[in-house]
């Protein structure tokens, strides 16, 4: 008499496919976040002289101490205060 034939081992799953990279922007947050930080503490400690923002959020600015600063505004947080 003869057997039925046996199923082979099951296939080999998928490959998962590999996890996103980062976004190459996130490496900028922290120095970013510790840039405003650092700005915001030096208007609250009126160590800032003279600051001037251009229509395309350029900043440009004097501390008390004489140094000179640049830094930019994003297009959506400019506000007009001129009116």
């Amino acid at each position: 008499m003869a057997r039925a034939a046996k199923p082979g081992p099951p296939p080999d799953p998928a490959p998962k496919p590999e996890p996103p990279r980062p976004r190459a922007w996130r490496c900028w947050v922290a120095p970013l976040v510790r840039l405003v930080v650092l700005g915001v503490t030096k208007v609250d400690a009126n160590q800032v002289e003279k600051v001037t923002v251009d229509d395309v959020g350029t900043v440009t600015g004097t501390l008390r101490d004489g140094t000179s600063f640049t830094s930019r505004v994003p297009a959506a947080v400019v506000v007009d205060i001129a009116h």
